[in-house]
């Protein structure tokens, strides 16, 4: 729980620097209004001369590119960054010892000087694992260094140490910010996000970690707020995009009644870049508006607003650099730059 003293001085400071926060259905997060500055077209896209069919997301780990295709449902392509090599495919879905039901991943690597490797979870099977992806592309057989058993599956989550995780669980009701211990395996909610909710869509999210650990953005696709939390959950607030959207009324909803406002994250050392569609989700694909980016820090400030005069499909990055990656509806991949 949050100290009563620490709520206070933040509270204090944020009727000082902001006004009175604004009303929101995270009751354990405060919330401030920001406004977007005016739009810009000062995003050049450099074209990456890669080539996968079916090309949907994709991860920037080291040296590596790891591309989702509609090809494979638990595989991915391996391209060299630099050099645009293609290493073919990795992993496989099945029932085997190093098979995976449902791979996903955050991007999250760790390099050494020998090697590559990256934290992967598979929450039907309950796992953990951190890949060798330099040993896997080597002796073209997966091989994994770690691997964890856990009880309850955990979303968008990340290694912080050797003893904590941390994620997002949900047990039927409550959506919750929780740490895993991978040793003794014992799951922790460290704060509620929404409660008296049984449609676990609504977890639907993006999110990133900084570099230095210090602290998740995440931000819901049908909610207006960008949310921002240390690992521990001691420090927690959120910005959003005009008042707040509420749950009573978003809960009621069906799926394709719903505005989907952010659809992907991206994070580099400095700042945090949002996919921001702000459109109903009965807008057919071929009436799509371009897509725009919009470019805040660490602390929820927004920076720019790109108009990309493109329909993107995600962004990814290489969280401990300055480069962020897009991938269109035409299935092309790019390089970032802003020009401004």
């Amino acid at each position: 729980m949050i100290k009563v003293k620490k709520i206070t001085v933040c509270l204090l400071t944020g009727i000082l620097l902001v006004g009175c926060a604004q009303k929101t259905s995270f009751k354990e997060i405060p919330n401030r209004k920001v406004d977007l500055p005016a739009e810009s077209s000062d995003l050049r896209f450099e074209k990456l001369d890669i080539q996968a069919l079916g090309l949907i997301y994709g991860y920037c780990v080291d040296s590596l590119f790891l591309l989702k295709t509609r090809e494979f449902e638990n595989s991915y392509r391996v391209f060299g960054v630099e050099t645009g090599q293609d290493y073919g495919t990795i992993l496989s879905g099945g029932e085997g010892p190093l098979e995976y039901l449902n791979v996903s991943t955050q991007g999250q690597y760790v390099s050494t000087p020998d090697s590559i490797m990256l934290w992967t979870t598979d929450n039907i099977k309950r796992k953990a694992r951190l890949l060798n992806l330099t040993r896997t592309l080597e002796e073209k057989s997966t091989v994994i260094d770690q691997e964890y058993s856990f009880k309850k599956s955990l979303y968008n989550s990340y290694a912080i140490n050797d003893t904590s995780f941390v994620g997002y669980t949900f047990d039927g009701l409550t959506w919750s910010f929780a740490r895993w211990n991978p040793q003794s395996g014992q799951v922790a909610p460290l704060f509620d996000l929404l409660d008296d909710f049984r449609d676990i869509s609504f977890l639907s999210a993006g999110s990133g970690l900084k570099c230095d650990k210090s602290r998740i953005v995440l931000a819901p696709f049908f909610f207006n707020q960008v949310f921002f939390f240390s690992p521990d959950g001691e420090e927690r607030f959120s910005v959003s995009l005009g008042n707040p959207v509420s749950f009573e009324e978003l809960k009621n909803k069906q799926y394709h009644e719903r505005v989907l406002y952010f659809s992907n994250v991206a994070v580099t050392p400095e700042q945090v870049w949002i996919l921001y569609d702000g459109c109903d989700a009965t807008v057919s694909p071929e009436d799509r508006p371009n897509s725009r980016i919009i470019v805040m820090d660490w602390e929820g400030n927004p920076l720019y607003l790109f108009d990309t005069g493109k329909r993107l499909n995600s962004m990814f990055s290489d969280s401990s650099k300055d480069t962020i990656y897009a991938i269109d509806e035409e299935e092309n991949l790019y390089r970032l730059h802003i020009d401004a």
